[in-house]
């Protein structure tokens, strides 16, 4: 009789793809993009013709199922594993949802060309054999990176992709959940923030951070590929920051002036994973920057008893043409 399949387990692999929407499977021995996801979830989205007429169908078959495109949904822990400068698994994500990676720096890129596609296994609900497997081709991602007190920084995806890998290679590529070699860095929690500073000043007491990418992922429609789209693709991108800070006194920070006037602030915030001795694991820092920031919005609310604002910030380019509005640097010690 077959088992149950265990919700809580899950399994994620990621490999760019030589070509864009030509699948390349990942290895299977964890050294290729291959960790735990929180909140793992499969969503299919096909799409129908409907067949029927006025009156009644045109045949026995009411509906043609017309491209088999899915979503898969997630999020990971942010933790630096690789050597100094080198990429880390879970950087794969970012660079398909439209940012570049050069030295250890995470940038948007607006050269489309030059944005890869991924291809994506995924197994859940148990360890071994009787592992649900699926696949997807031709992938990229919307996702945001959070943090906030007594938790690690998060990475949350949403990957879209077309669902036609052949169980065949789903079969040949998926290792037993229980087999898979993991990272052993340990994440930084976010309060483990060494510096934050908005316009030049440091008064700034908040629970949690949150940048969305706004990315707006697209099918490439091709009569000619499998499920009518080739790949999907990053099209644009409306980038938005979230703080919570304390409401300080106006001799600190503005908020309200800053927002009337429509001021640039530049935003800096550096998080701190830590060492460790048992594994040995170097310090890592996380240093985002966003130079040129408007408030977009600003509403009042409070955090256990204390008097809070809700900030939306909306990052600018330093220049234009550019794709400067946001750097995300990592740093290893040797």
């Amino acid at each position: 009789m077959a088992e149950p399949l265990i919700a809580r387990l899950g399994e994620l692999a990621l490999k760019l793809e030589t070509t864009k929407g030509t699948k390349n499977l990942p290895a299977v021995d964890g050294t290729e993009s291959t960790f735990r996801v929180f909140d793992l979830a499969w969503q299919d989205n096909p799409t129908l013709f409907n067949r029927r007429t006025y009156a009644k169908s045109l045949s026995r078959y009411p509906h043609l199922v017309g491209q088999t495109l899915c979503q898969v949904t997630g999020r990971i822990e942010l933790r630096k594993n690789a050597t100094t400068n080198t990429e880390d698994a879970w950087g794969v994500l970012l660079r398909a949802a439209g940012l570049s990676f050069t030295t250890g720096v995470y940038k948007f890129n607006d050269d489309t060309s030059t944005h890869p596609t991924l291809t994506v296994l995924v197994w859940t609900g148990s360890n071994g054999a009787t592992a649900l497997r699926r696949g997807l081709r031709g992938c990229m991602m919307a996702g945001k990176i959070m943090g906030k007190v007594g938790e690690p920084m998060m990475i949350e995806f949403t990957i879209y992709g077309v669902h036609d890998t052949a169980d065949s290679d789903l079969v040949a590529q998926m290792d037993p959940l229980n087999t898979i070699t993991h990272a052993t860095a340990i994440p930084g929690i976010f309060n483990a923030v060494t510096s934050l500073t908005f316009n030049g000043s440091s008064e700034v007491k908040m629970s949690s951070f949150e940048v969305d990418f706004g990315t707006q992922v697209v099918e490439r429609q091709n009569v000619a590929s499998q499920s009518g789209v080739e790949h999907f693709a990053v099209v644009d991108r409306d980038v938005t920051v979230t703080l919570d800070p304390e409401v300080p006194l106006t001799s600190a920070i503005n908020w309200h002036s800053l927002l009337c006037v429509g001021t640039e602030c530049a935003l800096a915030l550096t998080h701190t994973q830590p060492a460790t001795s048992s594994p040995s694991v170097a310090v890592a820092t996380f240093a985002f920057a966003f130079p040129k920031c408007q408030i977009e919005a600003l509403s009042e609310g409070e955090r256990n008893g204390i008097k809070t604002f809700g900030v939306t910030l909306k990052p600018n380019l330093s220049a234009e043409p550019g794709a400067d509005e946001f750097t995300l640097t990592i740093t290893k010690a040797t």
